[in-house]
């Protein structure tokens, strides 16, 4: 269940400023058009369809268990 009072911002494209997807705590929200929503934990790479950039997202702190 997603925690209701998990700030929400946008990720948008670091170029173009075009809007990739909403953060909301450790998660994107991805929605493209009517049909297709995506909901990522962790690293998220994305190219902007508006003008081609290269964009990356850390949804999370990665923890490694080596020390």
């Amino acid at each position: 269940m997603q925690n209701e009072n998990a700030a929400i911002s946008d990720w948008r494209c670091h170029a173009c400023g075009k809007l990739l997807a909403k953060r909301q705590g450790n998660q994107l929200h991805i929605q493209i058009g009517d049909k297709h929503r995506y909901v990522i934990d962790g690293k998220a790479t994305s190219i902007c369809p508006r003008c081609g950039a290269l964009n990356s997202a850390q949804t999370a702190e990665i923890v490694s268990d080596k020390q």
